[in-house]
């Protein structure tokens, strides 16, 4: 049985973790010392993940 990811699923994982390296990580030792996110930045990743199709990835 073959379980490597198909070349469309490794596509999906290579895009996350780039949009994870640079746009998540720039910011989380900010977050980390304040302790919360800032409104702007919260839309700024919500409007880029929604671009991307992945916010609320879960959904159908």
């Amino acid at each position: 049985m073959d379980f490597a990811l198909s070349t469309e699923q490794q596509m999906i994982v290579d895009t996350v973790r780039r949009f994870v390296e640079h746009e998540l990580y720039p910011h989380e030792a900010e977050i980390e010392r304040s302790g919360n996110v800032p409104r702007e930045l919260g839309r700024d990743i919500q409007k880029k993940c929604l671009e991307l199709g992945f916010y609320a990835a879960n959904m159908p």
